[in-house]
């Protein structure tokens, strides 16, 4: 195997694709247009009727966004037929390996286009069509690698072009692993989280940091560097359960505090 370091969530241009993997992902567009376009002709003379001149813009329109949902939505059926696995694969042999091949494709086809559009708030709905587990609140600005292998906690935020990738390829052998994180954690701006890595609730890891297969963050842990280490504790007002990482408002424990303030608190005595 490979360094970690030089792994990354791309397929490798080494990476051969044989002819059943050619007619796989034939197969599959194919399918996907066709319902897109089924479903676009369909609407058609509703919109004609409702929106009249505006209804060939807004028929086009329809068939670009039902080509990316319909294509998550394949995805998902064929999943049923060959579900994720974890472990360690041969890029080029298998059964599973020709399925994976094409989860790829439809991943980065949707995400691709419809993660980067979408604002922030939003993305999560895409990539909980592709298969991800997310809880409420959660912020992505970065980009999910494998979704249905990423499990993400309430009010957790990943920064912008961070990558959360559940696969890594070293040589001719990909490595599947699921990750995990908690509640509130927070993934800074182009750090990179590799297979297997799990974060406990209100775990931090700052930007341009590379977390390294199998790492385990514990709860309110920060990490920094490449290949990322412990560094600090988060504070003890941002641990707890009722504060957002981004809540700033005035009166909340993530505000600044008055000087002296936590010493009056501990003595008990009325403020001046």
């Amino acid at each position: 195997m490979g360094n970690d370091l030089y792994t990354d969530g791309s397929i490798e241009a080494h990476m051969q694709f044989r002819i059943k993997d050619i007619l796989l992902t034939l197969i599959s567009v194919l399918a996907v247009i066709a319902l897109a376009a089924g479903t676009a002709m369909l609407a058609a003379p509703v919109l004609d009727a409702l929106i009249g001149r505006y209804a060939p813009t807004v028929t086009v329109l329809l068939f670009i966004g039902a080509v990316f949902f319909f294509t998550a939505l394949y995805a998902r059926v064929l999943r049923l037929f060959q579900p994720y696995r974890e472990g360690t694969f041969a890029v080029d042999g298998g059964t599973f390996m020709t399925f994976w091949k094409y989860y790829q494709l439809s991943n980065d086809w949707t995400q691709g286009v419809l993660g980067y559009v979408l604002p922030v708030s939003m993305r999560r709905c895409v990539y909980r069509l592709l298969g991800a587990r997310l809880g409420n609140g959660v912020m992505i600005a970065g980009k999910l690698v494998e979704p249905p292998l990423i499990e993400i906690g309430d009010y957790s935020f990943m920064g912008e072009n961070s990558v959360i990738t559940a696969h890594a390829i070293e040589g001719d052998c990909v490595t599947l692993n699921k990750i995990v994180m908690g509640r509130h954690v927070t993934v800074g701006t182009l750090a990179v989280v590799l297979p297997g890595v799990r974060i406990a609730d209100h775990g931090m890891v700052a930007a341009g940091a590379v977390v390294l297969k199998g790492t385990h963050i514990g709860r309110g842990e920060i990490w920094a560097g490449v290949p990322a280490r412990r560094v600090g504790m988060a504070s003890p007002e941002l641990t707890r359960e009722s504060v957002r990482p981004w809540d700033t408002a005035a009166g909340s424990d993530c505000a600044p505090r008055p000087a002296g303030a936590d010493a009056v608190a501990r003595s008990g005595a009325p403020p001046r």
